[in-house]
């Protein structure tokens, strides 16, 4: 199973798994906010079991802090926090993602398309942070959002 984030209006996606969307946000998280980012990963070291609850309630607490301390954006926080399963961010998140993330590049790929090669075979292309920031680019350039289910 994977999520597609999509360009409402020019229909440019990526497929991206579910594991590759929380290290694509954390590293956006990462590239705004370092103490954001700490506690956002440390949501990966919460085990399941008995205590999960509470501990998961107390890494709300913690990042609610953490949030109200930080100057991300409104926009920025909706597209790290919302569900995997569906969500958007305007054009204003957008370009506040834009403005921040543009130049940085890791050389991950998190995610792919499909494309038809020169002789008309799909292929599986793989598609990096650049391309997440293209595509973050293209809802800016035709004044839409980004949505992703």
């Amino acid at each position: 199973m994977s999520i597609t984030l999509e360009c409402r209006k020019t229909k440019s996606e990526m497929e991206i798994g579910y594991g590759n969307f929380f290290f694509l946000r954390a590293k956006v998280a990462e590239l705004f906010d370092k103490n954001v980012w700490q506690q956002y990963m440390k949501i990966m070291e919460i085990p399941y079991g008995d205590d999960r609850k509470q501990a998961l309630e107390k890494w709300d607490e913690d990042m609610d802090r953490i949030l109200q301390a930080s100057e991300m954006p409104s926009g920025v926080k909706d597209f790290l926090f919302q569900s995997d399963c569906a969500g958007n961010i305007s054009r204003s998140a957008c370009v506040a993602l834009y403005e921040r993330i543009h130049n940085y590049d890791n050389n991950i790929a998190y995610g792919f398309r499909i494309v038809k090669d020169s002789f008309g075979n799909l292929i599986r292309q793989e598609l990096g942070f650049q391309d997440f920031v293209e595509l973050i680019k293209e809802c800016i350039d035709t004044n839409c959002d980004l949505l992703w289910s």
